[in-house]
């Protein structure tokens, strides 16, 4: 007696259960050797057909419909243009991207001013008994003073150092209103 559990496949001969293979025309094939033939046979049947144009204009008309955004690698989210809601994949079946720290780029500073120093100047001059509008008023004003101070330095060509040694006497001043 045959045993039925078993079967080959008839294109690479491939020993495997009954219950992995595929029929065609009552003939047993692996998954591999299937989709092969599958796949073969799909093309014979567009190019013998003649139906290879109206295809591609299905595919163009399937793309203006359902635009396909690629967020990320290997995640899709289809959009659809008449209505405007998103339909998501499942996130398990994606592998997840993580993406890297942004870099936050550091102000510039035309004056020796830097953020730090500025709160501390409004607690200051919040403590001596002005609101909170007019210390911000005064701090601009005193930031606008120090670049004007360090344009007149760098026309009268002086040096960088020359230029941060006179703002820190400055700064100095300031703190001991």
């Amino acid at each position: 007696m045959k045993n039925k559990k078993y079967g080959c496949c008839i294109s690479c001969g491939k020993v495997q259960k009954l219950r992995t293979f595929k029929k065609i025309n009552k003939k047993l094939y692996c998954l591999q050797c299937y989709s092969l033939k599958r796949k073969e046979h799909r093309k014979k049947t567009i190019e013998s057909s003649g139906i290879k144009e109206e295809l591609k204009n299905l595919k163009k008309k399937y793309n203006y419909l359902y635009r396909i955004e690629h967020k990320a690698p290997n995640t899709r989210i289809y959009t659809k243009r008449t209505k405007k809601h998103r339909v998501e994949p499942l996130k398990s079946f994606y592998e997840p991207f993580i993406k890297a720290p942004a870099t936050k780029k550091k102000p510039k500073y035309n004056s020796g001013v830097t953020l730090e120093e500025k709160r501390i100047l409004l607690r200051i001059i919040m403590s001596k008994g002005l609101n909170f509008e007019d210390a911000v008023k005064r701090v601009n004003k005193i930031i606008i003073q120090q670049t004007k101070i360090r344009n007149r330095m760098k026309e009268q060509g002086k040096n960088e150092i020359e230029i941060k040694v006179k703002q820190k006497e400055m700064l100095k001043e300031l703190w001991n209103l």
